[in-house]
């Protein structure tokens, strides 16, 4: 990733791209990488984790700031995948307790507050690099080879994972028979039945922004977006984490309205990712 000139130091940030095919050149592996990694969302940490490892990583997932300072200070790893905001223990303040503790791993803030405070705030601390929030897999490892480059210069003849399925081209289209696939079916069964599972909980999700709506319930609202702006694009469907950042741009401006069509807009593509999963999955694998 480049340095953005727009932040201070210039510290390397990566930010997911937001068309095009999620890989399209093949995504580099990870064998051997070993990759100590936390969030606080259960199934944004799973679908890190398991992507990862389908690249070859060992990859040791944890839920919280604290727990990452223990695990880090036990064993040796080649890269730190924080989040940086997180409860309890913020990723800013994990970063500073490794280093207090002499824990010198390389550090990739994750975040989706891509600001000139937020990376200055993430060069004072250590951080190398950050990955904005939404991204892709793709992105993901993009962010992480420029980190981990001597263990990885060890390796020989590293292969290429497979190439993702590119997003619908018609993503943003509102007509409901129009099927929409994750980018993630390609890669391996095991993240294409990971992304089955994200269409399954969007559908609570769903629910539960609908009735935050109703009653203006900003914190639920807020809550909600913001793991779905991160979820949506690891998954495989960049879609909803496009229309997710808008939902949650229009909860902080406190637009009730705007909100309530965002909340539709997901609602419609949820249900054309059903109707891909009814389709099997899509063109180039079975789900």
């Amino acid at each position: 990733p480049a340095a953005n000139p727009n932040h201070p130091h210039n510290i390397p940030t990566t930010t997911g791209a937001t068309n095009g095919p999620a890989n399209g050149n093949g995504t580099s592996r990870l064998d051997g990488i070993r990759v100590a990694l936390v969030d606080d969302h259960d199934d944004v940490r799973h679908i890190l984790a398991l992507s990862l490892e389908e690249l070859g990583a060992h990859v040791s997932p944890v839920s919280s700031g604290k727990a990452l300072v223990e695990r880090c200070t036990k064993d040796t790893f080649d890269i730190a995948l924080i989040d940086i905001h997180m409860p309890e223990t913020n990723g800013i303040a994990t970063l500073r307790e490794l280093r207090r503790r002499d824990v010198g791993v390389p550090a990739l803030a994750v975040t989706a507050d891509i600001t000139a405070t937020t990376s200055q705030e993430c060069t004072t601390a250590g951080f190398a690099g950050m990955l904005a929030k939404p991204f892709r897999v793709a992105d993901l490892v993009a962010a992480i080879q420029p980190l981990v480059a001597k263990r990885m210069a060890h390796t020989d003849n590293v292969p290429k994972a497979p190439e993702a399925l590119p997003p619908s081209k018609a993503s943003h289209d509102d007509d409901a028979a129009t099927p929409l696939y994750s980018d993630l079916v390609s890669l391996s069964p095991r993240l294409a039945k990971a992304a089955v599972q994200f269409v399954v909980h969007l559908g609570d999700d769903i629910e539960r922004l609908r009735m935050a709506a109703r009653t203006e319930d900003t914190t639920t609202l807020r809550e909600t977006a913001h793991r779905l702006k991160g979820a949506g694009g690891i998954n495989g469907y960049f879609c909803v984490s496009e229309v997710a950042a808008e939902l949650e741009k229009s909860i902080i401006c406190r637009d009730f309205d705007a909100t309530k069509r965002h909340v539709a807009q997901i609602g419609k593509l949820h249900i054309r990712m059903v109707h891909g999963l009814e389709t099997n999955g899509g063109p180039h694998g079975n789900l």
